[in-house]
């Protein structure tokens, strides 16, 4: 058995899709789409299952979006990002983190129509069809989760606010209807020196932990104490003991919390998320594998300092 190597869109950071299993030698179309409705554009990633870490792309498809009012629109090649480069295959630099160490290099990257802002809304249900020149033809459904919203401060509910030093957390947030787990990533820059004068060492910069409520009924996470807890091995004791006290005075964080639908979670199982064991089953049919997922996120933005505020992430009393 080989893995086709799905490598994950820009989605969450520290997130990557997962691989899934294919006999040896098997020439798989392999596509990765997440539908995000806080995105102007959607973005598809089209490869080739991967053979020796090298893929080929598939620039020619008809690709389309349905949604379940009967609205349709059509994903494009993504056009070159730099007037004037040299250009490459539908510009993969779009879909992708070209920073991983793993991406389908050669892969194509579809972006939806000019003027679709708004087509995708939380909420709604979407079937993805596509087909390519030599008769292939993929299809995919996802349900985007519903809205939700932080409870708390108004600084937090806004999406900003102000944390004293050392003080741990708990975010809130209402249900979204439809989801089937919650996804988090928190980015920590600063952390190095903070946490220098400790004695912890080689604390990376910024620093990306990874949480996650289970169920669709879990609807708080406590930051930072609930982050990293499958990144044990990886980043030490020394420094997740140091963080359940809180974060230190000088960092700034960003939380994304995404609320995600089946075929995304399926598809991030394994690594730092795996709670009931690997899950590689693909989340479309017809001539090919991959995932079509959807997630709907909201992002808080930490201010780790001492002192008075306006913007409280927790009000006193």
């Amino acid at each position: 058995m080989k893995r086709t190597g799905w490598v994950g869109l820009l989605l969450l950071a520290g997130c990557r899709l997962a691989e899934v299993s294919t006999p040896g030698g098997e020439d798989l179309l392999v596509v990765e789409a997440v539908l995000r409705p806080d995105q102007a554009e959607q973005k598809l990633l089209l490869h080739h299952s991967v053979h020796d870490q090298q893929a080929r792309g598939e620039p020619n498809a008809l690709v389309r979006l349905r949604r379940d009012d009967g609205a349709e629109i059509a994903y494009r090649i993504a056009p070159e990002l730099f007037p004037g480069a040299s250009p490459s295959p539908g510009q993969t630099d779009r879909c992708v983190d070209r920073t991983s160490a793993v991406f389908p290099p050669a892969a194509t990257c579809y972006i939806t129509q000019a003027g679709s802002a708004g087509f995708v809304m939380a909420g709604r249900s979407y079937d993805l069809d596509i087909q390519t020149p030599d008769g292939r033809h993929i299809r995919g459904r996802t349900r985007v989760p519903g809205a939700f919203g932080f409870h708390g401060s108004s600084a937090l509910r806004a999406g900003s606010c102000v944390l004293p030093p050392n003080t741990p957390l708990e975010v809130a947030w209402s249900r979204s209807p439809g989801t089937w787990s919650y996804v988090a990533d928190l980015e920590v820059r600063g952390l190095a020196g903070a946490l220098a004068p400790l004695g912890i060492r080689n604390v990376p910069d910024p620093l990306n932990l990874f949480g996650l409520a289970i169920s669709d009924a879990d609807t708080t996470l406590l930051v930072p104490g609930d982050f990293g807890v499958f990144q044990r091995v990886e980043l030490g004791n020394d420094l997740l003991v140091a963080l359940q006290r809180g974060l230190p005075g000088g960092v700034e964080a960003t939380l994304t919390l995404a609320a995600a639908d089946r075929n995304y979670v399926n598809a991030i199982r394994g690594g730092r998320f795996n709670p009931s064991g690997n899950v590689r089953i693909s989340t479309v049919v017809g001539d090919g594998v991959g995932v079509f997922g959807s997630i709907v996120p909201r992002i808080l933005r930490i201010q780790v300092r001492g002192g008075t505020t306006r913007f409280p992430c927790v009000v006193p009393g």
